[in-house]
């Protein structure tokens, strides 16, 4: 599984879902059913990343259901990547549904802030992006640089479309520097 993911981040996505699809089967012999779990969802991420949206929620909802048939609470994570692969469909009330729900008793709780943020920004409800963008740059100050960017450039677009144009460019100006310090080429 760990090779397959290896591949991924190098691009080669043949063979990270080869190698997934084995790690799966494994686990399936060996009866290690949070390891199928987390197959199914590793092959949906990697036909999400190259941008087949439906295939990838067909390997989430198969990681569902084999949670739920053994047991298992599907982990937030699973969640949280079918929420994505709604919005990127543009089918905001089913992503809601994934990003917005009761966790450990509390309802209407996210835990995936910067894909909420582009939820609200894309159905208009500007102030709640911005909410959910400053959560995530705060979660993502406890290590994650990427995030830090990412919500950066959400809270520029979400500005820009209130006609906040100074802290839109202040916003990006910040979204770049961190960026280019980490010389990611995808954000930047």
């Amino acid at each position: 599984n760990y090779i397959g993911i290896n591949y991924q981040e190098q691009g080669n996505y043949q063979k990270a879902i080869d190698y997934c699809l084995k790690a799966f089967e494994i686990r399936k012999k060996i009866n290690d059913h949070i390891g199928v779990v987390y197959s199914l969802l590793n092959v949906g991420n990697m036909y999400l990343d190259v941008g087949y949206p439906q295939t990838a929620l067909t390997f989430y909802f198969q990681s569902v259901d084999y949670s739920r048939n053994h047991n298992l609470s599907s982990p937030d994570y699973l969640l949280n990547q079918i929420g994505k692969t709604y919005v990127k469909l543009k089918q905001y009330d089913k992503a809601e549904t994934y990003l917005v729900r009761t966790i450990n008793g509390r309802r209407n709780q996210i835990n995936d802030h910067l894909t909420a943020g582009t939820m609200y920004a894309e159905t208009g409800r500007l102030d709640s992006a911005i909410s959910q963008f400053k959560l995530g740059f705060d979660v993502a100050t406890r290590g994650n640089k990427n995030d830090m960017a990412l919500s950066l450039i959400g809270l520029s677009m979400v500005h820009k479309k209130k006609g906040n144009y100074e802290a839109a460019m202040s916003f990006s100006k910040q979204a770049y520097d961190n960026a280019d310090s980490l010389q990611n080429k995808l954000i930047l």
